[in-house]
């Protein structure tokens, strides 16, 4: 199963291309964050590797977080879509599909939009994840949804790219593309942008689905487009294993080939913010390109060739995870390694390491990261309690409230004794 990537608005003095709805500091409602799939957000970021809590879900953690409102919503190879609380990763519900959804979920007016291997795109209500509607595909859908101006935007391996009504689910129109659809739309000025595995990127018309331009590429775009500034961002990759990729540089409007960048990998979703294009590779590095020139301004090995998340920027860092492969007693193993990088060097800050393969991408909200592994674990770093005190859920002050408490009792106590002995002939 195609496993889906992941940010902002961007909060600098550049021009951006189109409108992006509000998205709370708070929040990362949707995949890439936001419409355009910037992949930054306003928010801070944890500075240690700290692990605040982990949730276990019965297999791969397929998908990458949405965090709206104090909650976590995500997509598992078991079928379900879980809503985590945010501060301490219990299960508040889960919504059984008919499939794997390796699809991300979009948050929107309090409903959860996701699609599902089983074909299906289901509306959720957000609080409850009771099941409001659902519309049928046919094919699977691990494309994710965008959704903007009550229409929901999104592909399906049959070939098609879907807009909905996003009250009803009622089909608006659909684009048939060449081959299938795993890309996700990014919405910019009234148009969706999205590839397909025909080899095609596509700008259509958001009212009418109509095809307003294509750029033919020599591979299957199965990465979606992050659209900033007038310019397409995307990562595309060439044929088997160890092929190399490019990241691609379009006009927005009409499509033009600006620049690209070749790597030694397949490249992931990007995210550009401050004039900066970020971007992982399966070739293990994680690189950072002048967005007008494609200049490549650092890299930063993060190991061996294996598969790369979409990165996710925020407070002057750049947090990205990456899996690698290896052989341990004759059996094949992997590892996922988390980092947090300074933006503007690439120089490490902190990692950390945990067994199992990677299919998801990180998100930060309020100062915490979030991210799902293939060992089915959806884990947040952040914050400065062990892990433990979030499991058992003891409030904060009482955190701070028991030492206190302990040491007057201390002093209680040697007090009596003091004054037991002093009453001793």
């Amino acid at each position: 199963m195609v496993g889906v990537f992941v940010v902002s608005f961007l909060f600098t003095n550049e021009t951006v291309f189109g409108e992006n709805p509000a998205v709370g500091d708070n929040d990362w409602a949707m995949f890439g964050h936001d419409l355009l799939h910037s992949g930054s957000s306003s928010s801070t970021g944890p500075d240690t590797n700290n692990t605040q809590w982990v949730y276990r879900t019965d297999t791969d953690a397929y998908s990458a977080p949405a965090v709206v409102d104090g909650k976590v919503y995500i997509g598992s190879g078991d079928g379900n879509v879980y809503c985590l609380d945010a501060a301490s990763g219990n299960k508040i519900w889960n919504f059984t599909t008919g499939d794997s959804v390796s699809s991300s979920a979009a948050v929107v007016d309090g409903k959860v939009y996701i699609g599902s291997g089983d074909g299906n795109v289901y509306c959720l209500d957000a609080a409850s994840g009771n099941k409001i509607w659902k519309y049928t595909t046919s094919g699977v859908v691990s494309s994710s949804a965008a959704v903007v101006d009550d229409k929901v935007y999104i592909g399906s391996w049959d070939n098609n790219v879907y807009c909905l009504d996003a009250v009803t689910g009622t089909k608006i129109w659909n684009f048939t593309t060449g081959d299938s659809v795993s890309s996700s739309a990014a919405v910019v000025d009234g148009k969706v942008y999205i590839g397909s595995e025909d080899g095609n990127i596509y700008c259509l018309d958001a009212a009418s689905g109509n095809k307003i331009w294509k750029y033919t590429t020599d591979s299957s775009v199965s990465s979606s487009a992050a659209v900033v500034n007038g310019k397409v961002y995307i990562g595309l990759s060439g044929a088997g294993v160890l092929a190399t990729g490019a990241v691609y540089c379009l006009d927005a409007t009409t499509g033009a080939f600006l620049w690209n960048y070749t790597t030694d990998g397949y490249p992931s979703r990007p995210a550009v913010v401050d004039g900066k294009v970020y971007i992982g590779s399966s070739d293990g590095n994680v690189y950072c390109l002048d967005a007008v020139t494609g200049i490549k301004m650092w890299n930063y090995q993060a190991g061996g060739r294996g598969s790369s998340s979409s990165p996710a920027v925020a407070g002057g860092r750049v947090y990205i995870a990456k899996s690698h492969g290896y052989v341990y007693l004759n059996k094949p193993q992997s590892d996922v390694q988390v980092s947090c990088l300074d933006a503007a060097s690439g120089a490490k800050i902190w990692s950390y390491t945990t067994s199992g393969g990677l299919s998801s991408s990180p998100v930060v909200v309020d100062g915490k990261l979030y991210i799902g592994t293939r060992t089915g674990g959806v884990y947040c770093f952040g914050g400065s309690f062990p892990m433990i005190l979030t499991y058992l859920q003891i409030p904060y002050y009482l955190i701070i409230l028991i030492p206190v408490v302990g040491a007057i009792l201390v002093l209680i106590l040697r007090r009596r004794k003091t004054v037991a002995k002093s009453k001793i002939p």
